[in-house]
């Protein structure tokens, strides 16, 4: 079960019901989920794919929505997790072999909209000072990106979803937000495509640290070397 606040102030009401900051095709999330584990006990990273749109009611209300995921070569560890220069070519030919080259000049062609990194740690993840830094600055700090961060190693594995405001003041901020998995009757690669099957979250918030001072990775003698299970439910708590 998947867990989210429907009184959060970034849920927006309209007379066809709720509309979320972010939607996640449901086999994006089971994809990434197997791949966090599969690279476990290292940390995994990977661009999300998508569009950017907005809700054609009176609340003109603006929402992303992530329809495909893609990686290449990482350097990574148990603590850290970057792209090669390898890897970023192998993830643009992907884009220029599915998407097209032109693909920036469309609004309704899924692109880059953001970021799944794991912290495979055994415990609720966070953002360390790198990631913040990484995320909001170019070139993954435009408005409406999405970052999923994932801890894949309980049996619940943690997946949490964070987004990109601007602030009353301007400022660029990184806010843990509600999000809806979809499932897809129609293509997704499709203009104008409607949502089918939206599932809402519920029940057991509890409180995200997500704002404090960024924490110190365990050492990767202390983790747990089985691999993580399969199965189980994905938490995502936040305030």
């Amino acid at each position: 079960m998947f867990r989210s606040n429907l009184d959060n102030t970034y849920i927006t009401n309209t007379e066809e019901g709720l509309i979320y900051p972010v939607y996640v095709n449901s086999r994006v999330i089971a994809e990434i989920l197997n791949f966090c584990k599969e690279t476990y006990p290292k940390e995994a990273l990977a661009f999300l794919l998508g569009v950017k749109a907005i809700y054609k009611g009176d609340n003109k209300t603006e929402f992303t929505r992530v329809v495909d995921w893609v990686t290449g070569s990482v350097d990574s560890t148990h603590i850290s997790a970057n792209f090669t220069s390898e890897g970023l070519q192998q993830a643009n030919q992907y884009l220029d072999d599915k998407y097209g080259k032109e693909r920036e000049k469309d609004p309704a062609i899924p692109k880059i909209v953001g970021i799944v990194h794991s912290h495979p740690f055994g415990f609720e993840p966070h953002f360390s000072t790198t990631d913040l830094d990484s995320f909001l600055n170019f070139p993954y700090d435009s408005p409406g990106n999405v970052f999923i961060l994932i801890d894949p190693v309980p049996s619940n594995p943690f997946f949490k979803v964070f987004k990109i405001i601007l602030s009353d003041t301007n400022e660029k901020v990184l806010q843990h937000v509600p999000w809806m998995e979809y499932t897809s009757i129609k293509s997704e690669f499709e203009k104008n495509e409607l949502y089918y099957g939206l599932n809402e979250f519920s029940e057991d918030l509890k409180e995200d640290k997500s704002d404090e001072d960024a924490y110190t990775p365990p050492k990767i003698e202390d983790l747990d070397k089985k691999k993580p299970k399969s199965k189980g439910k994905v938490r995502d708590f936040f305030s």
